[in-house]
């Protein structure tokens, strides 16, 4: 079972206003590793770069394209992570996502009361974006790395839980 729920409207039309206040920084922080967030038509560069790559590349015994798809990411990514990740890149929005995370957070099904304490909420305007903050170190490492021939990879990026 996982929560798809966030709680009330005044939260969400917060979470939506924080957003489009982040909107720049956040393609600044990201770009180009993290194509789904602030960037038009992100996803759409993103596979037919995959795309590109793949028909260049179609008949070399050496190279392959891997991509990773999370299972249940946005509800079980680390909340301290994307916490860091605020306080560190957008101050201005960490004390609101503090507020939403840094508690387990109560959640009503039926008369059955579920503690929230891993992930994003589904449903949080924000998730996506704190989502994405928590996985970018782990996609410039990734484009960080070489082989021992000094090679790099030739594509690193992620649109949302979908890694390539």
């Amino acid at each position: 079972m996982r929560p798809i729920a966030v709680g009330e409207g005044w939260r969400r039309l917060v979470g939506k206003y924080l957003c489009e206040k982040v909107k720049d920084g956040a393609l600044h922080l990201l770009w180009p590793y993290q194509i789904d967030e602030a960037r038009p038509l992100g996803s759409e560069i993103g596979s037919r770069a995959l795309r590109q790559w793949m028909e260049k590349n179609d008949s070399s015994p050496v190279k392959v394209a891997f991509i990773i798809d999370f299972a249940n990411s946005f509800n079980t990514i680390d909340r301290d992570a994307f916490l860091r990740a605020a306080r560190l890149h957008v101050p201005s929005i960490a004390p609101f996502v503090e507020w939403c995370y840094v508690a387990p957070s109560r959640l009503l099904f039926g008369t059955e009361e579920l503690d929230s304490a891993t992930g994003v909420q589904q449903g949080d305007p924000l998730g996506p974006f704190l989502f994405s903050m928590a996985l970018q170190p782990i996609l410039l490492k990734l484009a960080s790395l070489q082989g021992a021939d000094g090679s790099r990879l030739d594509l690193a990026f992620s649109y949302l839980d979908d890694t390539v």
